[in-house]
C-alpha cells in the first residue's frame, strides 16, 4: 500500500470498541484478567524503563546549550568548582623549573690540579736564590694583567720575590701548603665543580642540584647541593679561603699565609679548576617529570551568586561548561526523597503517554495490539529514536529534528497518519520534557512532525520523501524563524567556530542575531530535508520490518 493505510468495516470498529454484546466494564474485567494483556503492559513497562534510563530520567534536566540566549544574569545556585588548565600549567611549569637536575661527580684525578701547584711551589721551595727561577716560573705566581709596561714588570717581580722570601722564610711552609690545599680540594671534589650548569632555568633549580657520586649507590651518596658552591669562580675563592685559614691555625702569620694564597690564586686563574661535574639527563628528567606529576589541578571557586553567564549575550561553550558543572554539583547535593520525586514524576509521565498511546493503538490500530512482534518492534524503533535524539542533540550537532521528522515518516509509512501523529507527538514530548527543551522547542517539532505526516500520501516514486521532506523543512524553518522572534532566542544554532568566524558573530548586535536566527532556521530545515533522504534509503528496511508494501 502506499502510505500503509488500513481501511477497516464498520463491524470491526464495533467488535473493538465492544459495545454491541458486553458492557464497557465487562470488557475491561476481561482485559484485566487476560494473561496477554499482561504480558504486553509488561514489555511496555521496560520500555518506559530503557526511555527513563535514556534520558536519565532520575535527575533535573540540563536545558542550556550553545547559543541560548538568557533574558538576565545567570548566577549559580551552589558552589562548585573547575579545573583551572592555566593556572594549572603555570603550576606545572614553575614546578619543572623547581626540580633538581642530577649531576654525576667524577672527582677522579681532581687532586691532580693541587698537585701540579705543589710542584711549581717545589721549584721555587728549591731555588736557593731568586734569581735561578726563569720568568715562566714566577710569573704564574703573581697578578695576571695584560699591560706590558717596564713599570708593571718590575711590580710582578716585586710580588714574585716576596712569594719566594715567604716561602722560604719557614722550612714548614712547604709541607703545610700541600697538607692544606689536599685537605680542601678533597672537601671541594666531594660537592664537585662546573664551569656552568648544563641546564636552562626552565629545565630546573638554579639555586640547587643533586650530585651524584658514582663511587657509591645514588640511595648513599646522593648531596642537595647549593650551586654557588660548586661553580668554579666561586670554588677558586672558597680554595683560597679555606687554605689561608688551614694555614693561619698551623701557626703561621695571616699576612704570609694571604700572600702565598694569593699566589694560589693567581696560579688558579691561569690553570683553570678541571669540571668534575656531569650532567645526568635521564635522572633528571625523571625529577621533572615526578615533580610535575605531583602538581594538584589548580581549580576556580564559584559560590552562590556568582554570575556564570551574561544575560542578553549568546551562551558559549565555556559558560555551557560552567554551567553544566553547576547542574552537577546541584544535583550531586540533591536528596533521595527529591531524586524519588523527580523520577516518580518522570516514570509517571513516561506511563501516561505509553498508557494513552496504547489505548488509542487498541481502539484504532488492534493489529499492533494483537501482534506482540508488531508492537516490540514500535518500542524497539521509539527507544532507537531517543537513543538518537540524545546523541545528535549535543551543541556541535543540534540535529534532533532528523531522527525525530524519520520516526514519523517510518510510522506513517507502515500505519496510518494519525497514528503516526499521535506517537511522534509523544516522542517530541518526551524528548522535550527530558531535555529541559520547553515550548518553542516543542512546536518546532510539531512544525516538523505535522507536514513530514499528512502530506506523505501514497508513495509512487523515490523522489515522493525528499519532496515531503524539502515541504516541511520550508515550513520548519518559517515556524523556526517564528518562535525564534517571539521567545528572542536562536533555535537552532550549533556550536560551529567556522560559521561564527565566517559570518563574523564575534561582536553580538541585531544584525548578528538575526544572521544566527536565519542560520539556525535554515538548518533546522535541512534537518528535516535530510530526514526525507535518509527515510527514502531505509525504505526497504522499513518495509521488511513492518510487512507493507509501497507503490515503488
Amino acid at each position: 500500500m502506499a502510505s500503509g493505510n488500513q481501511s477497516k468495516q464498520r463491524i470491526e470498529r464495533t467488535t473493538v470498541h465492544g459495545l454491541s454484546r458486553r458492557t464497557r466494564w465487562k470488557s475491561l474485567r476481561e482485559l484485566a484478567s487476560d494473561g496477554s494483556v499482561w504480558g504486553r503492559g509488561f514489555i511496555c513497562l521496560v520500555f518506559v524503563l530503557i526511555v527513563f534510563a535514556i534520558n536519565r530520567g532520575w535527575q533535573p534536566a540540563f536545558s542550556f546549550h550553545q547559543g541560548y540566549i538568557p533574558q538576565r544574569d545567570v548566577v549559580a545556585a551552589t558552589p562548585f568548582e573547575i579545573d583551572d588548565p592555566i593556572a594549572t600549567q603555570r603550576a606545572r611549569i614553575q614546578a619543572r623549573s623547581r626540580s633538581l637536575n642530577v649531576y654525576e661527580n667524577d672527582y677522579t684525578g681532581f687532586n691532580e690540579h693541587a698537585l701540579q701547584f705543589m710542584q711549581l711551589v717545589g721549584v721555587v721551595n728549591d731555588a736557593e736564590t731568586f734569581d735561578v727561577l726563569d720568568v715562566e716560573t714566577w710569573s704564574q705566581l703573581v697578578t695576571r694583567n695584560t699591560a706590558s709596561s717596564d713599570d708593571e714588570t718590575v711590580t710582578k717581580q716585586m710580588q714574585a720575590v716576596t712569594i719566594f722570601d715567604v716561602i722560604h722564610s719557614d722550612e714548614m711552609m712547604y709541607t703545610s701548603l700541600q697538607e692544606s690545599l689536599l685537605s680542601v680540594y678533597d672537601k671541594i671534589s666531594r660537592n664537585g665543580v662546573i664551569d656552568r650548569l648544563s641546564h636552562e632555568p626552565e629545565d630546573g633549580s638554579y639555586e640547587r642540584i643533586q650530585v651524584y657520586d658514582q663511587s657509591g649507590s645514588f640511595d648513599q651518596t646522593q648531596f642537595r647541593i647549593p650551586v654557588d658552591t660548586v661553580l668554579a669562580s666561586s670554588v677558586e675563592k672558597q680554595i683560597v679561603e679555606d687554605v689561608t685559614l688551614s694555614l693561619v691555625s698551623k701557626g703561621f702569620p695571616r699576612s704570609d699565609a694571604e700572600i702565598v694564597t694569593q699566589a694560589l690564586g693567581n696560579w688558579i686563574s691561569f690553570n683553570t679548576l678541571p669540571t668534575t661535574l656531569t650532567i645526568n639527563r635521564e635522572m633528571s628528567r625523571s625529577n621533572q617529570e615526578s615533580l610535575v606529576n605531583s602538581v594538584e589541578t589548580q581549580l576556580i571557586s564559584y559560590q552562590p551568586g556568582d554570575v556564570i553567564a551574561t544575560g542578553g549575550d549568546p551562551i558559549d561553550y565555556s559558560e555551557v561548561e560552567l554551567l553544566r558543572k553547576e547542574h552537577d554539583a546541584r544535583v550531586s547535593q540533591i536528596g533521595l526523597p527529591e531524586l524519588l520525586g523527580i523520577s516518580m514524576a518522570n516514570l509517571g509521565m513516561y506511563i501516561a503517554l505509553f498508557a494513552m498511546s496504547a489505548a488509542y493503538l487498541y481502539v484504532y490500530e488492534p493489529r499492533v495490539v494483537r501482534h506482540p512482534w508488531l508492537m516490540l518492534r514500535i518500542l524497539l524503533l521509539l527507544a532507537v529514536a531517543v537513543a538518537a535524539i540524545r546523541l545528535v542533540a549535543q551543541d556541535s550537532w543540534r540535529a534532533q529534528l532528523v531522527p525525530v521528522v524519520m520516526f514519523a515518516m517510518i510510522l506513517t509509512i507502515a500505519f496510518r497518519r494519525d497514528v503516526a501523529l499521535l506517537l511522534s507527538m509523544t516522542l517530541a514530548l518526551i524528548v522535550s520534557v527530558s531535555m529541559g527543551n520547553g515550548l518553542p522547542e516543542f512546536i518546532i517539532m510539531v512544525a516538523a512532525i505535522a507536514p513530514s505526516t499528512l502530506l506523505l500520501g501514497h508513495i509512487r516514486n523515490r523522489t515522493r520523501l525528499t519532496q515531503v521532506g524539502l515541504t516541511a523543512g520550508v515550513i520548519t524553518m518559517l515556524t523556526t524563524i517564528g518562535m525564534g522572534i517571539l521567545t528572542q532566542q536562536t533555535p537552532g544554532v550549533s556550536a560551529n567556530e567556522y560559521w561564527n568566524s565566517l559570518l563574523n558573530l564575534d561582536t553580538w548586535n541585531l544584525t548578528g542575531y538575526v544572521i544566527a536566527l536565519l542560520r539556525g532556521a535554515v538548518w533546522y530545515g535541512f534537518c528535516v530535508l535530510l530526514a526525507g533522504f535518509f527515510t527514502t534509503g531505509l525504505l526497504p528496511l522499513v518495509e521488511w520490518t513492518f510487512k507493507v508494501s509501497t507503490d515503488i
